[in-house]
């Protein structure tokens, strides 16, 4: 009974539905039709072809947000044209276009290629009934910077949108089921057709990955992981990786479908209700009964599935749930011998959530189309949890593998319970309809040129496929409006295509048909095999067969002889323009407008419907019978080149127009002698004349009047009635005023009669013609071309049909491609009707060859992450005991210690600093004090004895640097506070060594030296430290300022405040007689520090900029280069120049130093000073040869002689005698005689470097080098100290993967030891063939005579340096502005999961971001969040205001629970942002904390304050009096804002009638109850004095001082001081009141907005400037939503690493290390910056030094390879620090060198084996390291030190492209070192860290630049003591740069840079 219950209690809790096909529907739904977007992949093709390559298509290293710092995975698959769209071509404006969700557009460009991917033509879809079902989510949390509105952001209406772009007109709409929307739109598109609520729909799925929020609580949730890997269905899967994808699939009847690719054979959905295990987790019963009613449902055999594509997304408990279903239902019964198949193509390119589903469908589609299943990829090992895979029963696809017969199954499961399947059967059918046609025509269009080749191409590559001819053929036989390209293409054995842009959409077509001389030779030979030819012909041929006319044979065999006779002449010319139109009407070509000429218009009647084609060939027949049986005297015709008019003056009277062709053209017919003598009166008047053959006649001239009776008698028996002509047959053989005779207007024998012996007025017609029109000829030739050419405007398109002496099919329909893309639209479809729907399985997809206009970019969202006595104190850098000073360099310059102050402090007391017991506080530094090199710096110490107060100024200019107050104490212990409860742990694990922190803080600008390196020790967990005492006060107490801004702020900071400052010397030096190094206790709750006998308290820091390097680094890749190389798209010279001169540098062993030779020119010299590195470039010397026979007798070691002729070549082997080398380009053909060392091959010519033949040295030694021991190092001395002939060599062999001796070498070659060492480094040849010198493969190597040599990828060649590829980081943009220390920046923001996030439009700068940028308040962390009020609108688009803590000045926040208010569009959003805070604090002031009464009266002063405003403003609304202290310039302006203010309570304050007096006069001497905002002590004492008794005093915001306070101190009065940050501290409840009382004033319109000035927020330094000067009244507003969306660049914010010391040198070491690491977490990164230097000799190393050096390198780098493919699972980085020194070598340093080398090679191995590897070779690094131990800032390898924040910065740029190998070095401008110093205006953009000063607008100050008081007082140095310019602060901070250029340009005209 228990068990029933618990059943019941199940069933009860998970409700589902299926939405079923009826039973008559299985299988009459078909997919017809896919397309779509997917990772990496741009359409179905592309995805198939990377499936079946086995790739990863997720994207490692995204960049649409920072995942480093969200903690979020680095990889994601990603689609790869989100921003692209052809908006013209679906007709959406750009501003629409832009504002639109990517989606959306990349939506409708998928759906027209799912549309034609069947043979769809979308245009004839418009109006239909098809349904549109889209799955999507509309998941967004973060602000993202979408322009568009609620209405571009609609789901629903994007699934309109489709709908409207197609102008589809059945249902429509979006569904949200998270990952299972795609099916449930599938199933809701076959319920929809089935049920008849539309014809045929699209499902269609779509989703981007924007917003990083989403990824973060995925993460916390456990369903996504950090991997970024899908490992479904593996034991160790551990969560999803989230991608993108766009899909639309076409869904028809069966019966209407032109291709299927599966039918639906079931498919349901349901949803799991509710279960125990929660809302997220599957339910496997909700499933296995979802399975159960569509299988019932349907009447499926579960055992006839035979392939599941599953869910799969690789989730401990969802692969686990769905596996175990599907083996429980589908697996009972099923043979072991046939496992049921499962994959997931979420392996292969990550779940794409929204739009998963329609990806697996697209696999399936894939698999079917194919027949063969991709595999899964990251499948491992089988999950013993997972029984059904581990037993057998299931077998995951983790290799592609054939589709199995039967059905298959695709699953999908919704993150809140919503469950899909579908049924799917594959169609099978495999038959092949071949095209048999010799020629046949393909008509396509498109956006692009590009796109409409490629279509063109598919189609000469399928030309035999006659199905997918048939698919085009139905697409393109209607024209698609917006494509702009057109093209066609001629299948045959020689296919030809072409394509043009044709941007009219319809164009008139014209008939023109010919007459007379159009015939030629076998002229129907060709068209006959054309059937509607044909057909047509054998019609023509029948009607004169009883005449004795064989037609076929004369117009297919007829020879001169056939066309003497004119019967034969004029039926085949009629009869083959009769069949041509015939052709053309097949072809759906129907014109316009007809003419003919002469014996054409027989045609004309036929084209005009007026005549068979049996009555015009009988026509032709006549008019060729008459002229044969009438004995005519012979006739001539000739052409002539003038109009009828001038051919008229010189006619003789028997010579006559037959034709009137055109403007400059007329026929002239007659007798012939008469013709000839006039033809030869022409020639002498130089007028072109040419005959016309017409076998003897002389047509349309009185010369035909005996033939006329014969002919007409004989066209009457044919034609005894007449036909009216329609109006587009316009006729020649009548003048244009006789059209509308009785003759012209009918087809008749009378009016053929006519035509036939009278004039044609052809030229008549041409003006008739269309500008535009396309005018074919249809006539056996081109008989009219050059008339027509010259009759007709240009635009017309003239097209001829057939032409002799080509092949005519061809001819023919390439006029029909023309015709087409010309703006003709002939049907291919009906024409080519020979195929039978549905196309076959495997006939070619269409979707994938659409190809957009995608010039334009559009708008994606953007996630986005200030009376005495003095002593004047000389500092004398020159003196000896100021030496110490030198130590304390901060950011490059040497400060005075900011309390170095107390010696002279002690000397104005008159005692010595050792026993003055002191005391300051209150202590504000101004400035710094830069010290000179070799002068004085003179301070100038004043203290007021009265009070204590001290200030210390610079001498020279009394600019104030420092002030406080100082007193002296006897009992000075009293001062100190206790420390005894903090107390060291020695067992903490946070210790730091000396140095640690120093290098900690080196990195940041603090490079410390000598005395001032006091911190020997530090921990952070008990903040305590170990300060050594070295007898120093001011280094003593400069250590302890610069620990605590060591360890409590970040970045370069200055101390620029104590709160107090204790010396006790006397108890100090006591201490420090026994012990030198004391403890240091911080107590950070109080921010105190005691150590010795000093403690300081609240040390406040500014953070000030630090100069960056104004010299970017050069980057570059280490990769190997064949000696033949065909790399492309690069610049061919430049490219091969600096392979070449690499070769050359490292075989010049003999010598270091070189020569360079060029030939004729210096192009490449000048190109390799510029790429040479450093070294080898001092080392050559250049020169500049105008000839070989010059004079010069040098020998180069490179001789570029440019390009050489074919005939040069024979001879270029004497070059060699002049160099060892060189370098030629040559087009083709051998060089003979020489040796070819490296070859690039470049369609324009190849460059060759070559050398002359070197012989085989019998003397030599072989040493075999390996990387498991080193003793072949003995070896290779002893050979070198052996063979020291130039005629020997050793050849160092080593066929380790990981072999390091290249870089050996490169280091050897620097010592000049050994110059006949060669390397051969053989990397994965072939085992069985080792070296030696007899093998023929090694000879023709050694002949070469190479130092290095490297066989890799099958040919020979070497390591080389090559530029890399610029790294261009993406914007984010959700982001908030913060108070970095003393910066102000937009930093990236970290999202926050809400669905009641605020997008901000505006923000105000209140009194407290003031006081938060000025240091004033805020906390002691890395960065202040600014803003507290803000306006915005909510996710429902609701305008809201409203205050937050911090961090309104952000892109999107949070709502403050109480204090936020919706307002209505009567306030702008900047109006909006100055209300709250003001409104807010008065109410809060007046009613709660001054518990204002109505019978109250009210005093306000400095009414421009936005509190005294609102104050005003709600005091009046409630009709309280208010009185208001006013200058007289003020009052129009407060009688225009407040009509109700009573004039009578205004007070003009002046000095002869103070306020208080016309107070107490107008109350009769009570005065008043409250005084608002007096914000001054001498205010406070005027005020009381109108004061009632008991009255209060309310203040805003006030920093209550001493002085405030005894000002108000009196028992009659009390004091209000309201502060925002007491506001938040208040109840809910008090909240809550205050907010709604706000809100009704709001609401009731009370409330008036402050006057404000908006800044851009670009400028918010602008802004903030404005803000603090006390003369500006507006409110500062900062705009920052604009268009809707950021723009900004903001700053990223980074990052923390752990680290070890095992020695991972040994396998045991690195093993533990990489164990106790996974034990803490998954591995996701190895770097390995090891160095071991022991620099030696070569000739002096031993195998000790050598392993030494090789251990921490090599060994390391091989032991991490190894153990991280075991316990790394989850690793992204396997980073290894390499040296420059490694590919460019240096004396004593082989070790070094092999050992980088080695892992260069180890990262190249993993590389290729898909593992992650990077090797950087570094140049010398300046902060860290070894070179930054030197101190010293010379150069190494002549580059200079780098950085170590360039290197962080070129790392990550490293760590984001695929090369494996990678270098950086930075090299010093070359110009600075030979110029002399740098110009007044370079050194100042240097402080700035400006590298473009042409980029600095001149109309700036310093100020503007961001100068703070640090960079003032730097500059002020600079100018000084570099430039003799001596100027104080304030002058320099207010300087504009065209004053800065004007000072440079004085001092080099003076001289003084020299």
């Amino acid at each position: 009974m228990t068990k029933t219950i618990n059943i019941l209690i199940i069933v009860r809790n998970f409700t589902f539905e299926v939405n079923f096909l009826r039973n008559s529907g299985k299988d009459s739904i078909a997919i017809s039709g896919i397309s779509g977007r997917y990772p990496s992949c741009g359409n179905i093709e592309e995805l198939q072809k990377a499936l079946f390559a086995g790739q990863d298509l997720v994207t490692d290293n995204h960049s649409r947000w920072s995942f480093e710092s969200l903690g979020t995975s680095p990889r994601l698959g990603l689609v790869k044209d989100f921003e692209h769209f052809d908006a013209d071509f679906f007709g959406m404006n750009p501003k629409e276009a832009d504002i639109n969700d990517p989606r959306l557009r990349k939506l409708v460009e998928v759906t027209f290629e799912a549309l034609m991917d069947p043979g769809l033509n979308p245009q004839e879809l418009r109006g239909s009934n098809t349904g549109v079902f889209l799955g999507i989510s509309q998941n967004i949390y973060s602000d993202l910077g979408f322009k568009g509105g609620i209405v571009q952001r609609s789901a629903a209406v994007m699934a309109n949108m489709v709908s409207y772009m197609f102008d589809f007109r059945g249902p429509s709409y979006a569904l949200d089921t998270a990952c299972s929307s795609g099916l449930y739109a599938l199933n809701q598109a076959v319920d929809n057709i089935l049920s008849g609520r539309c014809s045929m729909a699209i499902a269609c799925v779509a989703q981007s990955q924007y917003d990083p929020a989403e990824s973060v609580e995925m993460l916390r949730l456990g369903v996504l992981h950090l991997e970024g890997v899908c490992r479904s269905f593996d034991l160790n899967r551990k969560g999803y990786v989230k991608s993108e994808a766009v899909v639309a699939i076409v869904l028809q009847k069966c019966e209407e479908c032109k291709r299927i690719y599966a039918t639906i054979s079931g498919c349901g959905t349901n949803v799991n209700g509710f279960t125990k295990e929660g809302l997220n987790h599957p339910s496997r019963q909700a499933i296995k009964a979802m399975f159960e009613a569509v299988f019932n449902r349907f009447n499926i055999d579960p055992l006839a599935v035979n392939y599941v594509e599953a869910h799969g997304t690789g989730t401990t408990v969802g692969d686990l749930e769905e596996a175990e279903t599907i083996d429980e239902y589908l697996c009972q019964n099923r043979s072991r011998n046939f496992p049921l198949l499962i994959g997931s193509v979420k392996s292969n390119l990550g779940h794409s959530e929204t739009a998963s589903s329609l990806v697996s469908i697209s696999k399936v589609i894939i698999a079917i189309h194919k027949g063969i299943i991709p595999g899964n990829l990251h499948y491992k090992n089988r999950d013993p949890k997972i029984k059904g895979i581990h037993e057998g029963r299931l077998k995951v696809m983790d290799h592609h593998a054939p589709i199995p017969q039967g059905l298959i199954m695709v699953n999908a499961f919704g993150f809140g319970g919503a469950n899909g399947t579908v049924v799917l059967k594959p169609y099978p059918e495999k038959r092949k309809v071949v095209n048999s046609l010799c020629y046949r025509l393909v008509n396509v269009s498109g956006r692009t040129e590009e796109g409409v080749k490629l279509m063109l191409e598919k189609t000469i590559e399928n030309k035999a496929n006659a199905e997918f001819l048939a698919l085009i053929d139905n697409i393109y036989s209607r024209t698609i409006d917006a494509d702009i390209y057109r093209g066609y293409a001629i299948l045959s054995d020689e296919s030809h295509h072409h394509v043009q842009q044709c941007l009219s959409k319809t164009r008139p077509i014209w008939y023109v048909y010919s007459g007379i001389g159009s015939q030629w030779l076998y002229m129907g030979r060709d068209l006959m095999k054309i059937e509607v030819f044909r057909n047509t012909m054998q019609k023509c041929s029948g009607a004169v067969r009883q005449y004795g006319v064989d037609l076929e044979n004369v117009i297919d065999n007829g020879d001169e002889k056939t066309f003497k006779n004119l019967i034969n002449t004029f039926t085949a010319i009629t009869a083959v323009s009769v069949c041509l139109t015939d052709v053309l009407t097949a072809l759906n070509i129907e014109p316009d407008g007809i003419i003919g000429h002469s014996l054409g218009e027989v045609a004309c009647a036929y084209a005009d419907g007026l005549i068979t084609a049996e009555q015009a060939t009988l026509i032709a027949y006549a008019r060729g019978y008459a002229m044969v049986n009438s004995n005519l005297e012979p006739g001539l015709m000739a052409a002539v080149g003038l109009s009828s008019e001038e051919c008229l003056k010189l006619l003789p009277n028997n010579v006559y127009i037959a034709c009137d062709n055109s403007d400059e053209s007329v026929t002239i017919a007659g007798a012939v002698q008469p013709v000839k003598d006039f033809l030869e009166i022409l020639t002498a008047k130089r007028v072109f004349n040419k005959v016309v053959e017409t076998a003897g006649g002389a047509f349309h001239c009185p010369h035909m009047a005996s033939a006329g009776p014969k002919m007409y008698n004989f066209v009457k028996s044919v034609l005894p009635g007449k036909k009216e002509r329609t109006k587009r047959w316009l006729p020649s053989a009548l003048s244009e005023s006789e059209w509308d005779s009785e003759l012209g207007r009918y087809n008749s024998a009378e009016y053929q009669h006519h035509n036939y012996i009278n004039r044609v007025y052809f030229r008549q017609l041409l003006k008739h013609i269309p500008e535009d029109a396309i005018l074919i000829e249809v006539a056996p030739k081109g008989l009219l071309q050059a008339i027509l050419k010259r009759g007709l405007d240009k635009s017309v398109t003239l097209l001829p049909l057939a032409k002799p002496g080509v092949n005519n099919l061809d001819f023919f329909y390439s006029s029909i491609g023309e015709l087409y893309i010309n703006g003709g639209q002939p049907n291919l479809r009906k024409y080519y009707n020979f195929v039978n729907f549905p196309v076959s399985i495997d006939t070619p997809t269409i979707s994938n060859l659409i190809r957009w206009d995608h010039r334009n970019i559009w708008d994606v969202p953007k996630y986005n992450d200030e009376s005495s006595f003095g002593y004047l104190f000389e500092i004398d850098m020159t003196d000896k005991k100021n030496k110490f000073l030198e130590g304390h360099v901060i950011d490059g310059n040497v400060i005075f210690p900011t309390i170095g102050y107390v010696e002279a402090f002690a000397k104005m007391m008159g005692k010595h600093h050792t026993k003055l017991p002191v005391v300051f506080e209150n202590v504000t530094i101004m400035g710094p004090i830069l010290l000179p090199k070799k002068s004085n710096a003179v301070l100038n110490v004043n203290i007021f004895k009265s009070s204590g107060y001290f200030e210390i100024c610079e001498v020279k200019e009394g600019v104030p640097l420092s002030a406080g107050r100082i007193h002296f104490v006897e009992r000075i212990e009293d001062e100190f506070l206790d420390y005894s409860h903090l107390t060291p742990n020695n067992n903490s694990g946070a210790k730091i060594s000396k140095d640690d922190f120093y290098q900690h803080m080196h990195l940041r600008g603090y490079s410390y030296d000598g005395l001032f390196l006091g911190v020997q020790n530090a921990d952070l967990d008990s903040n305590c430290a170990t300060l050594r005492w070295y007898d120093n006060w001011t280094s003593f107490m400069d250590v302890m300022v610069h620990y605590v801004l060591g360890v409590e702020r970040s970045g370069l900071c200055l101390p620029i405040k104590f709160d107090k400052i204790i010396v006790d010397p006397r108890t100090h030096l006591k201490i420090v007689d026994m012990d030198a190094d004391l403890t240091l206790i911080f107590n950070k709750h109080v921010k105190a520090v005691k150590c010795g006998g000093v403690e300081m308290r609240g040390i406040q820091g500014v953070t000030v900029k630090k100069h960056e390097a104004t010299i970017s680094p050069i980057l570059g890749k280490y990769i190997f280069v064949s000696e033949i190389d065909t790399q492309k798209n690069l610049d061919p010279f430049f490219h091969s120049l600096n392979i070449a001169h690499q070769i050359v540098v490292e075989n010049c062993t003999e010598k270091l130093e070189m020569k360079f030779a060029e030939l004729g020119v210096d192009a490449a010299i000048q190109l390799l000073m510029q790429i040479m590195e450093r070294v080898s470039f001092k080392r050559t010397s250049f020169h500049k040869l105008d000839s070989l026979g010059d004079g010069n007798e040098d020998y180069f070691d490179l001789l570029i002689a440019h390009a050489l002729s074919n005939e040069e070549l024979k001879t270029a082997h004497k070059l060699t005698e002049k160099a060892k080398f060189v370098l030629v380009k040559v087009q083709n053909g051998n060089i003979p005689d020489v040796e070819i060392v490296y070859k690039h091959i470049h369609e324009n010519g190849n460059f060759v470097l070559f050398r002359a033949p070197k012989n085989i040295c019998e003397q030599h030694a072989v040493i075999l080098a390996n990387n498991l021991n080193f003793f072949w190092l003995k070896e290779l001395q002893q050979a070198i100290e052996q063979y020291t002939s130039p005629h020997s060599q050793i050849y160092l062999i080593n066929e380790d993967f990981d072999s390091g001796i290249v870089g050996l070498f490169q280091s050897v070659r620097h010592e000049k030891a050994c110059s006949n060492l060669r390397i051969f480094l053989m990397r994965g040849f072939i085992k069985n063939m080792p070296f030696s010198v007899k093998s023929e493969f090694y000879q023709n190597q050694l002949r070469k005579d190479l130092t290095i040599n490297v066989f890799q990828d099958e040919s020979w060649g070497n390591y080389r340096f090559l530029p890399l590829e610029q790294f261009q980081p993406k914007l984010l943009t959700d982001v908030c502005l913060v108070k970095d220390n003393v910066n102000l920046k937009w930093v990236e923001k970290t999202p926050y999961s809400t669905d009641k996030n605020i997008c901000v439009h505006c923000t105000s700068i209140n009194q407290r971001d003031l006081l938060t940028v000025a240091g004033k308040i805020g906390s002691y962390a890395n960065c202040d969040f600014l803003g507290i009020e803000y306006s915005g609108t909510d996710e429902s688009g609701e305008n809201i205001m409203g205050l937050v803590t911090s961090g309104a000045a952000s892109t999107t926040i949070i709502p403050h629970p109480q204090l936020t208010w919706k307002f209505d569009s009567k306030f702008s959003f900047e109006e909006a942002a100055t209300i709250p805070l003001a409104y807010t604090l008065s109410y809060y002031g007046l009613f709660v904390k001054g518990n204002l009464q109505p019978t109250d009266s009210i005093l306000i002063h400095n009414f421009t304050n936005s509190v005294s405003l609102a104050t005003l403003v709600l005091t009046s609304f409630k009709n309280y009096v208010t009185y208001v202290v006013i200058d007289c310039c003020d009052s129009q302006y407060l009688k225009n804002k407040f009509s109700t203010i009573l004039k009578a309570n205004l007070i003009v304050h002046s000095r002869d009638a103070p306020f208080f007096e016309i107070v107490m006069k107008k109350t009769g001497g009570r005065g008043v109850d409250a005084i608002i905002n007096c914000n001054s002590v001498e205010l406070i004492k005027l005020s009381k004095k109108c004061l009632s008794k008991k009255g209060r005093f309310i203040e805003f915001e006030k920093s209550t001082t001493e002085a405030f306070l005894d000002a108000v101190k009196d028992e009659n009065y009390s004091l209000h001081n309201v502060k925002f940050s007491d506001l938040l501290t208040e109840t809910e409840d008090v909240l809550t009141s205050i907010a709604n009382s706000v809100n009704k004033y709001v609401s009731e319109g009370t409330v008036i907005p402050q006057e404000y000035s908006v800044f851009n927020k670009c400028d918010v330094s602008l802004a903030f400037k404005f803000c603090e000067d006390s003369g500006y009244k507006e409110k500062c507003i900062i705009r920052i939503r604009e268009n809707e969306g950021f723009f900004y660049k903001p700053d990223n914010r980074v990052l923390a690493f752990l680290s070890d010391t095992s020695d991972t040198t040994s396998m045991k070491g690195a093993e533990y290390l990489l164990r106790f690491a996974s034990n803490l977490a998954p591995v996701g990164g190895i770097f390995n910056s090891g160095l071991r230097l022991i620099d030696k000799l070569m000739m002096e190393q031993n195998l000790e030094t050598f392993s030494t050096v090789v251990g921490p390198k090599f060994c390391s780098a091989h032991n991490m390879d190894i153990l991280s493919r075991k316990y790394c699972k989850h690793l992204e980085h396997f980073v290894l620090f390499s040296s420059i020194i490694s590919s460019l070598g240096n004396a004593s340093q082989t070790s070094y060198s092999f050992a980088n080398n080695a892992m260069e090679r180890l990262c190249e191995r993993r590389k290729a084996e898909g593992l992650p590897a990077l090797a950087v070779e570094w140049g010398p690094i300046g902060d860290v390291g070894f070179v930054a131990r030197l101190k010293t800032k010379a150069k190494v390898l002549e580059a200079l030190p780098q950085s170590i924040a360039s290197c962080l910065e070129v790392l990550d740029q490293f760590m984001q492209q695929n090369e494996p190998v990678v270098w950086t070095l930075v090299y010093g401008d070359e110009r600075d070192e030979t110029n002399g110093k740098k110009s007044v205006t370079d050194s100042v953009a240097n402080l700035f860290g400006i590298k473009d000063v042409d980029s600095i607008d001149e109309a700036k100050t310093l100020l503007d630049l961001g100068m703070d008081s640090f960079l003032a007082f730097e500059t002020k140095h600079l100018l000084s003591e570099e430039y003799n310019v001596e100027m104080d602060v304030n002058e320099i901070r207010n300087i504009t740069w065209t004053k800065i250029k004007n000072m440079a340009l004085n001092i080099c005209s003076s001289g003084l840079l020299n």
